[in-house]
């Protein structure tokens, strides 16, 4: 257990050193997921605060927030959120959508 976690933190640092993303916006965003998710608040729809999203943009988030929970010694059972765009929740892309508040 302890090696595997050893890796995940290597693998992280790597990412977070090949991919400056993940020092601005990304790190940026998942800061301010972890926050709202440990005061119980809900957080506008990420692509009104990031416009121009994309999936990378989300890996990234989801990469720096666990890094986030990691860092602060918090336990991550499961992991099931997205960040998407309003032509999801509008049909557009023929996608079915459910908004979690």
């Amino acid at each position: 257990m302890k090696k595997a976690m050893k890796g995940i933190i290597a693998a992280l640092i790597l990412l977070a050193w090949t991919c400056p993303s993940l020092a601005g916006g990304d790190r940026e965003l998942a800061l301010a997921i972890y926050k709202s998710f440990k005061a119980g608040q809900a957080l506008p729809l990420a692509s009104k605060e990031m416009p121009g999203l994309t999936l990378a943009h989300a890996y990234g988030v989801q990469a720096a927030l666990l890094a986030i929970f990691r860092s602060h010694m918090d336990h991550v059972a499961g992991f099931k959120a997205e960040l998407t765009s309003k032509a999801v929740f509008s049909g557009g892309l023929g996608q079915v959508a459910f908004e979690v508040k």
